[in-house]
């Protein structure tokens, strides 16, 4: 994943006890699942429950080990929502949602805007403990 994203990319480590804690001030009911990655040419999702294409992704992405938190409006807490053309804006605390950015073992390198935004939201900023290697 690191080549994929090199130029750009950090990585956030979290728990799924930190994320329940983080949107426990939010009036939606957040709910998600670990995405499962299948070679769209050989399988098919299955019919008939929506959730399932929600979290599912093409094999190529398998890397991105990902999990998608959700406001699913078919819930009932969640009916009252008005999403607006971008999405939802839903409350979260960041400090508790987030345990620390991972800076990128390749560039070692962490935007300076980034780096001041997690300082001062007080989320520490640690190296990659993988030893890349550069290959020629």
């Amino acid at each position: 994943m690191w080549k994929a994203y090199a130029d750009r990319g950090v990585a956030v480590r979290t728990t799924l006890e930190r994320m329940k804690t983080a949107f426990e001030m939010s009036p939606c009911l957040i709910t998600g699942g670990v995405v499962t990655y299948v070679d769209f040419e050989r399988n098919f999702t299955p019919l008939g429950n929506i959730f399932n294409h929600v979290v599912t992704k093409d094999l190529p992405y398998r890397d991105e080990r990902e999990f998608r938190a959700l406001v699913w409006q078919h819930d009932a807490g969640n009916k009252g929502l008005n999403p607006v053309s971008r999405g939802l804006r839903v409350r979260v605390n960041l400090q508790m949602l987030v345990e620390c950015v991972i800076e990128n073992p390749i560039t070692k390198v962490v935007p300076d805007e980034l780096r001041v935004l997690l300082e001062q939201r007080g989320i520490d900023c640690v190296a990659s403990l993988i030893n890349h290697r550069v290959t020629q």
